[in-house]
């Protein structure tokens, strides 16, 4: 992922200027990961019981984000190539098309940086690659309220899937389809208020895997001038198909999380430069400890449009 990201950066920032029509932003930073995740195929490899919570690892990474678009003069269809800061490790490729009651975006990514284990019931694992492709549809910003709907539809592919060959009911191959609803509320000329609740299907080849989730999730953002703050927290819940062959229990899950982020432009008076810092944390309480979750993620940008 490191490589992949730093190449990204590099290739962007080596562009020409493009002629007009053209617009994009590339922001480089550090990322700092700290996480406790049992199931994470960056996490420990080593594990000291199957039946017991996960431990924290802690990794820094390069990242970079890139946001690239086109569009023709007088034309409702904008084209963009973009790193999307909600799918960490993807790149979409995509079409945003101006409607006379919202607008409406379609796109397909590519997740590149997942890494999951061969086998994550056993003390001792290796970790394989997780290729993730999605599609993704929506409309946004309709009537007053600014209503959308979005629906995004992924296929998860397990390169050595081998606890799946070893227990079908836990094999990892399969898809999932989430859809989100939500709303922009301007509260003032500076504060934006964003609902929003999503269901997300899990459909696994395993079906111990499957479930059926729910995330409820509030968002506000003040900006004036060069400077603007965002926050938002969210709940969330997951109840599985199926009993899990291992732990004789079936699989429930709450969800927290909070973010906020600070952004400034113009920064040290240089025009179409920006910098960003922000933090994420989240949890998950499992009725079985071994999929307990915990994580704290913090970042650091510089961005630069044109």
């Amino acid at each position: 992922m490191r490589i992949v990201l730093a190449f990204l950066f590099c290739a962007v920032v080596a562009l020409p200027a493009w002629g007009a029509g053209f617009t994009g932003r590339v922001d480089g930073g550090v990322l700092a990961v700290a996480k406790a995740d049992n199931l994470w195929g960056r996490g420990k490899n080593h594990i000291d019981s199957i039946h017991a919570k996960p431990k924290t690892v802690t990794h820094l990474y390069p990242i970079a984000l890139v946001d690239l678009r086109y569009r023709a003069e007088g034309s409702a269809n904008e084209f963009f190539l973009s790193t999307p800061p909600d799918e960490v490790g993807s790149v979409a490729l995509g079409l945003k098309r101006t409607l006379g009651f919202g607008t409406a975006t379609g796109a397909l990514f590519y997740q590149f940086a997942g890494r999951v284990w061969e086998n994550p019931y056993v003390t001792d694992r290796e970790d394989t690659d997780n290729r993730i492709y999605g599609v993704r549809l929506g409309i946004e910003d309709m009537g007053p309220a600014r209503l959308g709907i979005t629906y995004r539809a992924t296929l998860n592919d397990v390169d050595r899937d081998l606890i799946g060959d070893l227990s079908p009911d836990l094999e990892r191959d399969g898809s999932t389809h989430r859809l989100t609803l939500s709303g922009k509320i301007e509260a003032s000329r500076e504060i934006t208020v964003t609902p929003s609740v999503s269901y997300e299907r899990g459909a696994a080849d395993g079906e111990s895997n499957r479930y059926h989730s729910g995330e409820a999730r509030l968002s506000v953002g003040w900006r004036k001038g060069d400077l603007s703050l965002s926050g938002r927290v969210s709940g969330s819940y997951a109840g599985y198909d199926a009993v899990h062959p291992i732990y004789d229990q079936t699989r429930t899950e709450w969800g927290y999380g909070a973010g906020a982020t600070a952004s400034a432009s113009n920064v040290a008076g240089l025009r179409n430069v920006s910098a960003t810092l922000g933090v994420i944390w989240e949890q998950t309480l499992a009725n079985i400890d071994f999929f307990g979750t915990r994580s704290t993620l913090a970042f650091g940008t510089i961005g630069y449009s044109f």
